[in-house]
C-alpha cells in the first residue's frame, strides 16, 4: 500500500510519500540519479517504483528503468524525470517485452518447447511474417507503482504538487489512483493526497482505501498502535491530509485487517513454532519527506490484526 501526502499553508510545505508491506524486503526502489545532490548541493527529488509478482521480472523492469534514466541523463542532460515519463517507459518496456519479431530466437518469449500452438511450425511450413504474428509469448508478471516527492517549489504555485503516484498494470495500462482528495485552492492550508495498492488482496485494500477518503468514514474496531495505545479509524482524508504519523497507523491497520485473516492465521503461528524463518509476522514502512530529504524504513511485528509494535 503506497500513500503520497501534500500540504501546503502560508507558513510552510511538506509532502511525503508511504509504502507499507507485509515482510521485511526493499519496497522503494530508487531511479532517480543523485546528481543534482552532488552537482547543487541541495535535496534531490526522491523518484521510486515499487513491484509486486515475478521476482525475476521486477529486477529485469528495475533495471531497464534504471538504464532508461541514465540514457536519458546522457542523451538529453535532464537528471529528474517525471512520473507520466517513467510511467509511459515502463509501460512500453511492459508491451515491448511480449512482442518477438522472431519467436525462435527468444526462448523465453517464444511457443517453440509447445507442440501444436500457431507460429510453430516446421522451417518452410510457416512463413517469418506468420510466425511473427502468431508467435506465443508472456507480458511481465509485475504490478508496479511509480512515486515522486520533490521539495517545495519557490513559487506559492499549488497547480503542479509535489507528490505524485501512478500505477501500470501488466498490460502495460497506466492508471491514475481512485482513491485521491485535494483541498479547494483558494482555502489557507491546502493539501493533496491520493493511495494506491498493488499485490495480493489489492480489491479488498482498494476499497478500504477508498473508505480512508469517504466523508462517512466508518469505524472500526479498536486497534493496538505502536505506541501501545487504542485509536479507532482517523478522521476522513478528504477533509483532514494525514500527518506521517496517522498515515502509518491508517495503512497498517488496513493491511493488517485485509491481508491477515482469520484463517491465515494459524498456518503463520505454525510456521514460525516450527522453525520456519519466513518473515511472515513482520510490516515494513519506508517513508520519504521532504523535511528530512531521506528515505527511512522501520520494522513492525504483529500478533494478530489488532496490534503490532517495533520490531526489537
Amino acid at each position: 500500500v503506497v500513500a503520497c501526502v501534500t500540504t501546503t499553508s502560508t507558513n510552510s510545505s511538506s509532502s511525503f510519500v508511504m509504502a507499507v508491506s507485509l515482510g521485511d524486503s526493499p519496497i522503494f526502489q530508487s531511479i532517480q540519479l543523485p546528481l543534482k545532490e552532488q552537482q547543487d548541493h541541495e535535496p534531490s527529488p526522491f523518484l521510486a517504483m515499487c513491484c509486486t509478482g515475478i521476482k525475476g521480472d521486477a529486477q529485469f523492469l528495475i533495471k531497464a528503468v534504471q538504464k532508461y534514466s541514465a540514457n536519458v541523463w546522457e542523451r538529453y542532460n535532464i537528471d529528474t524525470l517525471h512520473v507520466p515519463t517513467v510511467a509511459h517507459g515502463v509501460s512500453r518496456i511492459m508491451g515491448r517485452f511480449a512482442i518477438s519479431h522472431r519467436a525462435e530466437s527468444k526462448e523465453w518469449q517464444s511457443s517453440s518447447l509447445f507442440v501444436g500452438l500457431p507460429g510453430t511450425g516446421a522451417k518452410g511450413n510457416d512463413d517469418e511474417e506468420n510466425n511473427a504474428s502468431t508467435s506465443w509469448a508472456r507480458p511481465l508478471g509485475v504490478q508496479t507503482i511509480i512515486v515522486s516527492c520533490s521539495p517545495p517549489s519557490d513559487d506559492d504555485s499549488f497547480s503542479s504538487p509535489t507528490t505524485m503516484l501512478l500505477q501500470v498494470e501488466p498490460s502495460g495500462r497506466i492508471l491514475t489512483p481512485v482513491a485521491c482528495s485535494s483541498s479547494d485552492s483558494s482555502s489557507d492550508c491546502r493539501f493533496s493526497c491520493a493511495a494506491a495498492c498493488i499485490g495480493r488482496d489489492c480489491d479488498k485494500l482498494q476499497a478500504r482505501l477508498l473508505q480512508l477518503f469517504s466523508s462517512t468514514n466508518p469505524k472500526s474496531s479498536p486497534t493496538t498502535t505502536s505506541k501501545g495505545k487504542s485509536t479507532l479509524s482517523s478522521l476522513s482524508w478528504n477533509d483532514h491530509p494525514p500527518t506521517i504519523e496517522t498515515c502509518q497507523e491508517d495503512l497498517i491497520r488496513i493491511l493488517l485487517e485485509e491481508t491477515t485473516t482469520s484463517s491465515s492465521l494459524p498456518s503463520r503461528i505454525r510456521s514460525s513454532s516450527s522453525g520456519n524463518k519466513k518473515n511472515n509476522d513482520i510490516i515494513s514502512v519506508e517513508t520519504f519527506s521532504t523535511r528530512t530529504g531521506q528515505l527511512s524504513r522501520s520494522l513492525y511485528t504483529y500478533k494478530n490484526t489488532k496490534s503490532f509494535f517495533p520490531r526489537m
